[in-house]
């Protein structure tokens, strides 16, 4: 019972007992001599405005970790001697009155962090002279103006706080600030003018002042030329490949470069967005921070952006893929159809788009802050920092791309081996097969600008995660300048260059049949090879007789004669395929051997006109065919030789 204590008591610890609870429910305390009084852990919940008037000459009170809600109006305020008040633990304490620390005087610490105060009233902290102030971790949505006037406190953390209510006159009245820690820097710039810099957390993030979105000058100049050139050059390549190039989307090569540019015109939606909210937002934008970055135009910043950047990655790889096809495989069937093109641009589309989609969509995981990370709207994952969907950051725009660029690379080395093999080939025409390479050449210079671009980002994302400090400067050229330059650059270096250089950049329109190439290689056999002479067209010849008419023909021939037919008729076979060629028919029937005096000359002449042949089988077709006349010679020579 409260009664039998004695009234001499000085010190007394009623910590972790229930059956108290309601003790300060009313004046049941009366103890004059008490100094010190533990009440914590007592299931505590309310405090009555006269719980303390008679224990007055306490100095030292503990009501840590009770169920404490509300704290009213002057409840301290008998306690004139009170010297600490621990008061940590009351994590369902949601209101503080106006005057409810009123008369703690004394007081030099007040910790009320990971509770659940709402708001922080003005004048809550009048008349107190702290050291420490912690209010860190709460559900403050609102701290208004003039809460600390009249107080003089060293330090105040309120950091882990949403706070919404932007208000300027938050500590217009504190005396003696030392050191400020906020959820975010935009409260360092309405701080006292006292309070250094350094001495205010966090620090300002590597795009914006208090002033401006986009601190620096230069990157506000190069923001608008960057986002103007990426926006113009790729209208007039959609515009070029759809009205004035349109036989080009036949190809997949065409198709890719037009979504490529459809992409990159994206960024420069992405980066004029972000311009123009830095020049309407010019000279004030610390006060429409939060505005700004939880805005619908933010998010759809951010996804433009997103969506770019990874669907431009993928076709960059698919155009590499499609020029290694065409060049290492130039007589083959092997080809990216215009279906499959199509149905690559679709996957692309749907991939980046979920990527840059998935962010807004699930709240649960990214707390809907993937892109509200900063004031230009994008997730970079370029400092120490793990804010929500950190990891979700670094596997796309690091880790997926890095695979990508790999892959790239790789086609890159494919190609560049590809253009020294055939370095030292020269024809007497300029044949589809070098146009290609010429493609392929400056494909080198256009995914070499693109590495360069993203290589540096991968890189800044791996350092930063393994703990390196990435200077905010480094990371704002990365992100409005390294990023998207490579998307003002794509159509210069892809369609103005076809443009002024009379279209030398593109692959030729026949490759898919090449039709064009094969006539051209077959010309240049007939010229160079001298196989001419050995076709013919016609059905008899003077002089000639077919080889079907051997066994009854009255001819001979020695050994060396039949070895010269052999020959000529593997050289003619050889010199066909090597150019593409091939013939319908190989046999008894279509070859005619030269005769004179009864003797065979060795000449041969073979019935047919030469067709465009890039199939496998065509190949394997024509050397049976050989095999069979092989065959057949052997059998007549031994009977011509008995």
């Amino acid at each position: 019972m409260i009664s039998t204590i004695s009234k001499n008591t000085r010190y007394l610890d009623f910590s972790f007992n229930v059956n108290l609870s309601s003790i300060l429910e009313d004046s049941v305390l009366i103890l004059p001599t008490l100094s010190i009084l533990n009440l914590s852990g007592c299931d505590i919940e309310v405090i009555s405005r006269h719980g303390f008037d008679r224990v007055v000459n306490l100095m030292h009170l503990d009501l840590s970790f009770n169920n404490i809600n509300t704290l009213s109006n002057y409840v301290f305020s008998s306690l004139k001697y009170l010297a600490k008040l621990e008061l940590h633990g009351n994590f369902k304490l949601a209101y503080i009155a106006k005057h409810a620390l009123s008369g703690l005087a004394n007081i030099q610490n007040l910790n009320f962090a990971n509770a659940k105060l709402v708001k922080i009233l003005a004048d809550s902290f009048s008349g107190l002279t702290l050291k420490k102030l912690d209010l860190s971790n709460n559900r403050i949505q609102e701290i208004e103006d003039f809460a600390f006037r009249d107080a003089v406190i060293s330090e105040i953390s309120f950091r882990g706080n949403s706070i919404r209510t932007f208000n300027k006159e938050i500590f217009t009245g504190l005396i003696g600030l030392n050191t400020l820690i906020t959820p975010a820097f935009k409260f360092c710039c309405i701080r006292p003018n006292y309070v250094g810099e350094k001495n205010c957390y966090p620090k300002q993030d590597e795009f914006s002042s208090c002033d401006d979105l986009m601190r620096n000058s230069v990157l506000q100049f190069l923001i608008w030329l960057i986002g103007i050139t990426a926006l113009l050059g790729n209208l007039l390549t959609i515009v070029y490949r759809l009205h004035y190039d349109r036989q080009r989307l036949k190809l997949g090569f065409g198709i890719f470069v037009t979504n490529l540019a459809v992409a990159d015109f994206m960024m420069g939606l992405y980066l004029l967005i972000i311009a123009i909210a830095d020049s309407a937002f010019r000279k004030r934008y610390i006060f429409v921070d939060d505005y700004w970055r939880h805005s619908i135009w933010c998010n759809l910043a951010g996804i433009l952006s997103t969506i770019s950047s990874e669907s431009s990655v993928l076709f960059l790889c698919l155009i590499t893929l499609d020029r290694i096809l065409v060049i290492k495989f130039p007589f083959g069937g092997v080809r990216i159809s215009t279906k499959k093109a199509v149905v690559c641009v679709l996957f692309t589309w749907i991939f980046s788009s979920m990527v840059a989609i998935i962010p807004v969509v699930y709240v649960g995981y990214f707390k809907n802050e993937f892109y509200s990370k900063s004031g230009v709207c994008i997730a970079l994952p370029l400092t120490r920092d793990r804010p929500a969907g950190w990891a979700y950051s670094l596997s796309v725009f690091v880790c997926l791309n890095f695979i990508t660029f790999i892959l790239v690379a790789v086609g890159q080395l494919s190609i560049f081996v590809e253009i020294r093999k055939s370095a030292g080939i020269a024809t007497s025409t300029e044949t589809a097969r070098k146009r290609d390479l010429k493609v392929a050449r400056n494909l080198l210079l256009v995914v070499g600008t693109d590495f360069l671009c993203w290589f540096p980002i991968g890189v800044l994302g791996m350092l930063a995660l393994t703990g390196h400090v990435i200077s905010g400067d480094v990371y704002a050229w990365a992100a409005v300048f390294i990023l998207p330059v490579n998307s003002a650059l794509n159509p210069i270096l892809y369609t103005l260059t076809a443009i002024i250089g009379g279209k030398q950049f593109n692959p030729s329109t026949d490759e898919q049949s090449l039709t064009k190439l094969t006539k051209e290689s077959g010309e240049a056999a007939f010229k160079c090879m001298a196989i001419g002479r050995r076709l013919t067209s016609r059905a008899r010849l003077a002089g000639y007789v077919y080889m079907y008419e051997l066994p009854d023909a009255d001819v001979r021939a020695s050994r060396k004669d039949w070895l010269t037919i052999v020959w000529k008729l593997a050289q003619t076979l050889d010199t066909l395929q090597s150019f593409s060629l091939g013939l319908k028919s190989l046999d008894i029937n279509s070859v005619m051997l030269g005769c004179r005096g009864g003797k065979l000359t060795g000449a041969v002449k073979v019935k047919g006109d030469p067709f465009v042949s890039y199939k496998t089988d065509d190949g394997i077709k024509s050397i049976n065919d050989l095999g069979l006349l092989l065959k057949f010679l052997i059998s007549v020579g031994e009977k011509k030789m008995k």
